[in-house]
């Protein structure tokens, strides 16, 4: 667990951590306060991304806020809220320089925390509660307090409340705890200065507590009864040992952060009782690698083991392409379950398969749905032997709940024991649990049974195991149980927002302190969407009228009139590129033969008189035109060693290079163009794949990924990617744009004009200024060229009209909060841009994008001879989380729109303001 500050000089420091937990029979509540410090001398946003052990449910999460007297700190509670929303309101809210804070689930068992502002030479403290059910013991159930949380060492505090005596067995070096009595009540405190929390799950406390076993618990929420127990797990018949075992491998980049040891001790356990046996080998990444054959002979598997120690642990992970119906005893699947590039569910197994997991985070819903027909097997609750049980041994299951039960929910633990849970309907009455077997067991749920307060959420995350199973067709069910008990989900975030102003503006319930000046101010607020989308078609409509009007109209091709006044009126125009207040600032003096002119360009549709040798006489339908990219060259150190090295080493190069740069977007774009330019595409495409692996759901991250897959000639995994974008944010213009382009390349082109009517059409909380009239331009080109026609009832009728051009040009960007401007050097010498939006022979530059993402675009309905040079200016951002760099990429057409389209595209990247770059050039000429 770090703290995370995109842009920071110094990496921001947890000062404290004070942990208070309460253990009640085979409960446990946990309360995490963490204190972080910024030592740089600029406010910055922080992330924390950490996963959490299977079984543990998060049910409150607060920031520090100012209070009401100086130097008072306040802790604010967050609120439940659909996760598209919360993530699309913290962002619009940082942007005004107020304080959020959010909590989400990514992937699997992960979370992200996103805290702003994080003051320079401040402290800012977060607050996290967990619950969880505790596993039994040798002497009554294990606590186990994870203590990795930084690679820096930190001030300790922790106080730890139980019903019985607690048994030290664990603890951190430097950490004295210390058992008391209090009333009647058992604490274990510690404190220590300069504690190191870094390590692996290792660095812990453990406790035991006794208590005794199958005990029956009930919880209270909003009026209703919930009870939840444990059977220990049921007596087991023995299997059959497997002789054709079939070992599936997850070699993806996060592969790494299993614990290796612990499950090469797993096989060895495995390998030992079975002693002979046939395995096949499959490692699975972005894609599949070939099976390898083993022999194990008398318990001997070096072989089988060297293989697996020398796995590179590289690219995303696919786990549709392992291989599932190959003839076998049984599978081994090793793997978190953190599926991000399967393009299908996987395939049934046509054996029984286990899942085995050794890293906290695991995406265990996905991989108990995999083993429906074995077992989960969780080697960070179950030693070598236990876990082997769960294959050479058979135990009956649940399969129904009966009597005084409703809503009733089953689940396995990781130590085998069988969990349920459900609502009270009578409590004189009896639920009775049905087992495989015809075994029944009976569960008292009358009043008198021990209460905690934490049984409710924990039948809602059973609840949610169960619905998440079926994800697609319960999106509703889980955002609705998210929302009433307040708890991270797939589909709901938790939310702090700092003014009572920003719960009422956003339409949020506030925590219970400030709802009854929310509810006053939200009486007098009026609805302001009612007509919002009618609006936004008119408003678009007359944007594409505009640009219609303006193809229409035929632009001198003739030398430009060399007068002071040109025909567009006002100051000649000189190349420049500066952004100033007013007149567009010139960047150096104009190339011999320049004429520059008036950033107002004409009323669309205006006379003008045309000079001799003007318009499409000058032109020829065989025109020439071809486009000229510069290559991007970055100028890393580890790009000299890979240019320097033979095909035969230079992933060898890049996997040395790696830990220096494991978390870089750059580097993984750098090194998959130097294996592409190389021919190696499958490694080219395996390592432009770890993007969807080194930040879960960063659509920023996620763009770039998709886009360069499009170039890579991969549009159906480029359609899973943008799909996953749009799921993340669906309130942005651009993912519906991004993903309609995606379609069309897959071949999927009513799908493709769907999406760009909505990029276009729909209303959106923040509008990016060209986008509607450049996804609509898209459209029409897509419907031109379908060879089957498409569906365009739902589109209005006055946006159906395809303008082929001879040139185009299309600017987007990863970077949100960030301003990057198209410029245009044309044969005259004039320079459209966004002060300059229409040049004298009819180049079109759309409106200025300053806000992030563009896109921004260049149009040329007819070309004259000559080159046009493409330059981008990196003007400025405003993030509070800066990235690496802004990762920028330019399409360019000819004859866009016509049966003879050309595209070519390029993608780099900007650091400093102030960055101009030739990008590329198209060359105009006769044939």
């Amino acid at each position: 667990v770090q703290m995370l500050a995109s842009g920071a000089e110094k990496p921001i420091e947890l000062r404290a951590l004070t942990i208070e937990a309460e253990v009640l029979a085979a409960f446990a509540q946990t309360t995490v306060e963490m204190q972080f410090y910024n030592p740089n001398g600029r406010v910055l946003e922080g992330e924390l991304q950490f996963p959490l052990a299977d079984g543990l449910v998060i049910t409150g999460f607060a920031l520090s806020m100012p209070g009401g007297k100086k130097d008072e700190e306040v802790m604010r509670e967050a609120v439940p809220v659909d996760k598209a929303k919360g993530r699309q309101v913290f962002e619009e809210v940082i942007r005004q320089k107020i304080d959020p804070a959010l909590l989400e689930v990514t992937q699997g068992n992960n979370f992200k925390l996103r805290v702003y502002p994080l003051n320079p030479g401040e402290t800012r403290r977060v607050r996290l509660t967990y619950s969880e059910r505790l596993p039994h013991g040798n002497q009554g159930v294990l606590y186990r307090l994870p203590l990795a949380y930084t690679a820096q060492s930190a001030n300790l505090a922790v106080s730890i409340k139980s019903g019985a005596a607690a048994r030290i067995d664990k603890a951190p070096a430097g950490l004295s705890l210390t058992p008391q009595t209090e009333g009647g009540a058992y604490r274990v405190h510690g404190k220590g200065q300069n504690i190191r929390l870094a390590g692996n799950t290792e660095n812990e406390i453990r406790l035991q507590i006794p208590t005794e076993p199958g005990q029956r618990y009930l919880g209270r929420h909003a009026g209703k009864t919930y009870f939840y127990t444990a059977f220990p797990p049921p007596k087991a018949s023995a299997r059959a040992l497997p002789q054709n075992i079939s070992l599936l491998w997850d070699a993806s980049l996060s592969g790494q952060k299993r614990d290796h040891a612990k499950e090469f001790a797993f096989l060895e356990a495995l390998f030992t009782q079975t002693r002979n046996a046939r395995v096949r080998l499959q490692m699975v990444r972005d894609v599949a690698d070939a099976p390898q054959e083993f022999v194990i002979a008398n318990g001997n598997w070096a072989a089988l083991k060297k293989a697996l120690a020398d796995t590179i642990y590289d690219g995303a992970t696919n786990l549709s392409a392992l291989d599932t119906a190959t003839k076998t005893d049984l599978y081994l699947l090793f793997s978190d379950g953190l599926d991000n590039y399967s393009l299908a569910p996987p395939a049934a197994p046509t054996a029984p398969l286990h899942a085995v997991i050794s890293s906290p985070g695991a995406d265990t819903v996905r991989l108990k749905q995999l083993a429906a027909t074995g077992a989960l097997i969780d080697l960070q609750a179950l030693d070598a032997s236990s876990a082997l049980a769960r294959i050479t041994q058979s135990r009956p299951h649940i399969v129904a709940v009966e009597g005084s039960a409703a809503d009733a929910v089953w689940s396995s633990a990781p130590d085998g024991s069988l969990l349920v849970a459900g609502v009270v309907t009578d409590a004189a009455q009896s639920a009775h649990v049905i087992f495989s077997d015809g075994s029944r067991s009976e569960i008292q749920t009358k009043t008198g049974l021990p209460e905690f307060d934490a049984i409710p959420a924990l039948w809602a995350a059973l609840t949610l195991e169960k619905l998440e199973a079926e994800h697609e067709l319960n999106r509703g069910a889980i955002r609705r149980l998210g929302k009433e008990f307040g708890l991270p989900t797939s589909e709901t975030s938790l939310i702090v927002l700092d003014r009572v102003e920003d719960y009422v503006t956003h339409d949020i319930a506030p925590p219970p302190e400030l709802k009854a000046e929310y509810d006053r101010l939200r009486a007098q607020t009026t609805n302001q969407r009612q007509g919002q989308a009618k609006n936004k078609i008119e408003r678009v409509l007359t944007e594409w009228q505009a640009r219609d009007a303006w193809w229409e109209k035929d632009f001198p091709k003739g030398k430009p009139p060399q007068n002071s006044e040109s025909i567009y009126g006002g100051a000649p125009r000189v190349r420049g590129g500066g952004r100033v207040s007013g007149a567009p600032a010139t960047m150096g003096a104009p190339a011999p033969g320049d004429s520059g002119f008036s950033s107002e360009p004409p009323a669309v549709g205006a006379t003008v008189d045309m000079p001799e040798g003007s318009g499409r006489a000058g032109q020829s339908e065989e025109t020439r035109i071809a486009i000229q990219l510069r290559p991007w060259t970055p100028d890393a150190p580890y790009i000299t060693r890979m240019k320097a090295a033979s095909n035969a080493n230079v992933y060898r190069v890049y996997l040395d290079e790696r830990p220096d740069y494991e978390n870089s977007v750059a580097f993984y774009l750098d090194v998959a163009d130097q294996l592409k330019a190389r021919g190696l595409t499958a490694l080219s495409l395996r390592v432009l794949s770890n993007l969807a692996e080194i930040n879960l759901e960063n659509r920023q991250i996620l763009r770039v990924l998709g886009r360069r897959l499009l170039e890579a000639d991969a549009p159906k995994t480029a359609v899973l990617i943008f799909n996953r974008v749009l799921r993340l944010a669906d309130d942005e213009a651009q993912s519906w744009r991004d993903l309609g382009l995606a379609y069309d390349a897959a071949g999927e082109h009513q799908l493709a004009v769907d999406h760009l009517y909505d990029a276009a059409t729909r209303p959106f909380p923040r509008e990016f200024p060209g986008l509607a009239v450049i996804a609509l331009t898209e459209m029409n080109a897509i419907i031109a060229s379908a060879k089957n026609p498409l569906d365009t009832r739902r589109i209005d009728s006055r946006f159906l009209q395809n303008r082929p051009l001879d040139l185009r040009v299309v600017l987007s960007w990863d970077s949100d909060n960030t301003d990057i401007d198209l410029h245009l050097i044309d044969p005259n010498g004039e320079e459209a841009f966004y002060g300059h939006a229409l040049s004298y022979q009819g180049g079109r530059v759309s409106p200025d994008n300053t806000a992030g993402y563009g896109p921004e675009e260049y149009t040329l309905k007819r070309a004259k001879p000559g080159k046009y040079r493409v330059e981008i200016n990196f003007y400025g951002h405003q993030q509070q989380a800066i990235s690496e760099a802004t990762t920028v990429q330019l399409d360019f057409f000819t004859r866009y729109a016509s049966t003879n389209v050309k595209k070519q595209s390029v993608t780099l990247r900007l650091k400093e303001r102030g960055d101009r770059i030739l990008v590329g050039e198209f060359e105009v000429g006769k044939m």
